[in-house]
């Protein structure tokens, strides 16, 4: 019903039928699996099988995890698992990068996002590998490009995830960020 009504995206979605992920392709509704926040849930394998059916059948996929259903940084997470679901690296990568800002209401959200040319953001994350040979690519972070600056944690290169809870600063401390603009 949501579908029909003409929602721009479903998030969750774990028991939609080929009948619905269709009439999703044709409507252009953008699916969120969300699949960090399921994770835990008996029923995961099925839900990754339906997300990979949903890719196969053409609909839009975007990566997006519930804010607070999991720690901050763990965003790699929700696209290694559509990865491990089946979904080409490729297509996950575009479903972060593009399909996030499409489910935000692309130009209505207030930038250009998704490309590298004249007039879109400056964002990027640059991986020490490349993530179609590489498992563990996502969590490999060099640098973080934002608005066209480049960080780097401490000057080295960033390993986010693995690094954050060890390092954490206290909120308000004077070391509250270790990030280094280069």
């Amino acid at each position: 019903m949501a579908i029909k009504a003409g929602v721009d995206t479903i998030e969750h979605c774990n028991e939609a039928t080929d009948e619905v992920f269709r009439e999703m392709r044709r409507r252009g509704t953008i699916f969120v699996p969300t699949l960090a926040v399921l994770r835990n849930s008996p029923d995961f394998d099925n839900i990754s099988k339906r997300v990979k059916r949903a890719h196969d059948l053409g609909v839009r996929l975007a990566a997006g995890g519930d804010t607070g259903a999991f720690p901050h940084g763990e965003g790699a997470l929700e696209m290694e698992l559509m990865i491990r679901a089946g979904v080409p690296v490729p297509d996950v990568l575009e479903a972060c990068i593009v399909g996030g800002w499409e489910s935000c209401g692309k130009k209505k959200s207030g930038f250009l996002f998704g490309s590298i040319e004249k007039g879109y953001r400056a964002d990027i994350i640059a991986l020490e590998t490349d993530p179609r040979t590489d498992e563990g690519a996502l969590r490999k972070v060099n640098f973080v490009m934002k608005d066209a600056r480049v960080w780097k944690r401490d000057g080295r290169p960033v390993d986010f995830v693995e690094e954050q809870a060890e390092t954490r600063p206290t909120p308000g401390s004077e070391d509250e960020s270790d990030w280094v603009l280069i």
